[in-house]
Parts: C-alpha cells; sequence; structure tokens
C-alpha cells in the first residue's frame, strides 16, 4: 500500500510536518509492507492551474490528467493512485496556503468532467483522505468546528474522490523558539510553552489515529 502525505507548508521539520509524520507513522502501523512518504510542497517549482484545457482534450490519452509540464504533473497522478493521503497546512488568514491551494486545483480540476452524459466524475479510484491543519491562535467556539470551516477543499475532495475526508486541527501552536526576537507579545507564550508539552503529543496521537483510520477505511 502507498500512503502519501502533502505538507503545504514552508517549513519541514514544524508542526505541520510533524503531524504529517505522525500520520504516516499511524498507517504504517496498521497494514503490512505500507509504502510511506512525505512530500513538501515549498521545495517544488509549481503553478496553480493555468486553464490549458490539456485535461479536456476529447479522444486524448491525456484526458483526465494535468498535462502542464512542471514539478508537480508525476506527482498529481501518483497521489490519485494511492492509498490514502493526508494535506497538510498551517492556517494563513483562515485558510489553507497558496502552495497547497495551487496542488489541489491541479489535482481535483481534471477528475471534473464537463459533459451532459455519462460520468461526472472520472477520478481513476476512491481514495481516504484527510486534512491536517495547524494554527497559531486558538480555536474559536465556532458551531460545527472550526477545521471543518478552514477551507472548502474537504468537501471537494470527498466529491471527487468519494470518501468524506477526516479533518483535524491542531491549534494554539508554539511557532518558534526565539520569540522574544520578534514583536509577538500579543500571544501568550507561558501558555504555548505548556500546550508544546501538554497538547501538542496529543495532536500528534490524533494525526496517528488518523493514519490508522485512513488504512482501515481502504
Amino acid at each position: 500500500m502507498k500512503v502519501l502525505a502533502i505538507n503545504g507548508g514552508p517549513r519541514s521539520s514544524h508542526n505541520t510536518a510533524k503531524l504529517l509524520d505522525a500520520f504516516l507513522e499511524g498507517a504504517a502501523s496498521a497494514g503490512e509492507n505500507v509504502e510511506k512518504r512525505r512530500i513538501d510542497l515549498y521545495s517544488l517549482d509549481y503553478k496553480g492551474c493555468t486553464e490549458c484545457f490539456g485535461c479536456k482534450v476529447k479522444g486524448s490519452a491525456n484526458y483526465g490528467k494535468c498535462v502542464y509540464p512542471d514539478a508537480i504533473k508525476e506527482l498529481l497522478w501518483e497521489v490519485a493512485n494511492a492509498d490514502a493521503v493526508a494535506f497538510g497546512s498551517p492556517v494563513y488568514f483562515g485558510d489553507i496556503t497558496g502552495q497547497l491551494r495551487s496542488f489541489l486545483e491541479r489535482l481535483l480540476y481534471p477528475f471534473t468532467a464537463f459533459k451532459k452524459d455519462g460520468d461526472r466524475i472520472i477520478a481513476p479510484k476512491k481514495l481516504p483522505t484527510a486534512f491536517i491543519y495547524s494554527m497559531n491562535a486558538p480555536e474559536p467556539p465556532v458551531e460545527g468546528g472550526y477545521a471543518q470551516r478552514v477551507s472548502d477543499m474537504p468537501r471537494w475532495m470527498e466529491r471527487v474522490f468519494g470518501y468524506e475526508p477526516e479533518v483535524m486541527v491542531a491549534s494554539n501552536i508554539w511557532q518558534m523558539d526565539d520569540h522574544d526576537r520578534y514583536e509577538m507579545d500579543i500571544w501568550d507564550w507561558e501558555l504555548k510553552a505548556r500546550l508544546r508539552e501538554e497538547q501538542f503529543p496529543k495532536d500528534l496521537e490524533k494525526a496517528f489515529e488518523i493514519g490508522k483510520k485512513l488504512i482501515a477505511a481502504e
């Protein structure tokens, strides 16, 4: 089985990356011969959908596939054919990063068919997915859960790949060790330090359990 974690955050060893690594470990613990890999999007050179419509050409061998020739062209098809995938992102201005948004545009658009008859969704298979968010601010008391309101992408993921994504958010995270260097005294750093020791391990465990759950779904 192939399990992937797509890191939409700019750092490869901080909160979002650690949560995704925990997800991968959970997936690996739940199955035999699980191949796991994390991809850091900020290390790749690509852009969002360019509306070239190459994925919509009638009778083309590339119908339903992104054809734009850059660093994620092959990766998109690998993700679509995996057995489980988690998408991770810090929350910027109430949404996922631009890198992850651009990646998801390229992933989902080729599998939506604009025709009157036949299937409107042409993804190669059903795919269990998860969205794992990290955010600096405390989680607001929003009815229905803040995590579900960060982005519309989980809804589109369910429509295209057939499974309702697992969604979690790790809030009030520890951002940096040298916080005194920056003008950021709005935050309660003593509280954040305590939560880093008490809450973040629980967040990692939750991500681990999501990994296990997605393997069971598959």
